[in-house]
């Protein structure tokens, strides 16, 4: 029996196959299309699949259901709502003089002899707070995969230098005795004060590993307006003058300056114009045989 389609039947096809390609054009660019706009990210969550582990959190791959590490872009996407759902998130900007720290939330938890050494930090595929911290930028943070802090970046300014504390490394206990070693500062990778101290700059640092205290190293003028201190003939200068120049000298290959000549009771002494009480102050060239 031969199988011969008509004229209408050519026809029948032809719109059941525009029909179709109508319906799924209809469902890919409306109902599977996610459009992400910009400062966002978009989170996937697998509808079907293999069960997860008591100590998992995300889904390692496709092939399970839960939550996807990976998120995805800013942009157009196209997912399958019998098989995806997803939740659309705000970017995370980290200004500028600030700095994130993270804790992440999945994978294996750290060893409890690594917890007494007092390493809190976590390795690569385990849950706790991560070393490395987030400079100023934007930043796509799966809230199911991460928990985050914002912290201030640590200004050290050119008269300073910063003092470093490191919270996380070696048991300075396993030093070896040394008596001319410092009791108050330890070698580098060692916890507590480190010997070298910081010079001027930003730094990004994670607060659960160090901390940096920036401290001044500036010369302080100190001014006592209470204490006089009296010259070799037992004369007190003036309040709010300071004391006489012990030697005045000119520099070989200048003109010699002028300065003034006061004289005590009969004594000469030099100085560079202060009028000090008890004086007759009179005009003279600066020599090295003038009286002392």
């Amino acid at each position: 029996m031969s199988f011969r389609l008509t004229p209408r039947s050519w026809v029948i096809l032809g719109v059941a196959v525009v029909a179709l390609l109508i319906v799924q054009q209809f469902w890919h660019w409306e109902v599977e299309r996610v459009e992400v706009p910009a400062g966002k990210f978009l989170v996937r969550v697998h509808r079907w699949g293999k069960d997860l582990g008591p100590d998992q959190l995300l889904a390692p791959d496709e092939s399970y259901k839960g939550v996807m590490e990976e998120p995805l872009p800013e942009g157009r996407h196209f997912l399958n709502p019998i098989f995806w759902s997803y939740e659309i998130e705000k970017m995370v900007e980290v200004p500028a003089g600030k700095c994130l720290v993270r804790a992440r939330k999945f994978g294996k938890p750290i060893p409890k002899e690594r917890l007494a050494a007092g390493d809190i930090l976590a390795r690569e595929g385990e849950c706790g707070i991560v070393e490395e911290v987030l400079k100023p930028g934007s930043y796509r943070i799966n809230p199911y995969a991460y928990s985050y802090e914002s912290k201030d970046a640590v200004e050290v300014r050119p008269d300073q230098v910063g003092v470093r504390t490191l919270q996380v490394g070696k048991d300075p206990r396993q030093l070896p005795a040394d008596e001319r070693r410092s009791l108050y500062v330890v070698p580098a990778g060692y916890r507590g004060v480190q010997k070298d101290p910081v010079q001027s700059g930003t730094y990004y640092i994670n607060p659960y590993v160090e901390t940096i205290i920036p401290i001044g190293v500036r010369n302080h003028r100190v001014e006592f307006t209470d204490i006089q201190f009296p010259t070799r003939d037992g004369f007190l200068p003036a309040e709010d003058h300071p004391a006489a120049h012990p030697r005045l000298g000119t520099d070989r290959g200048k003109q010699p300056r002028r300065h003034r000549l006061y004289r005590y009771e009969g004594w000469h002494r030099r100085s560079e114009g202060n009028q000090l009480p008890r004086t007759v102050a009179t005009d003279a060239l600066d020599q090295d045989q003038a009286p002392m």
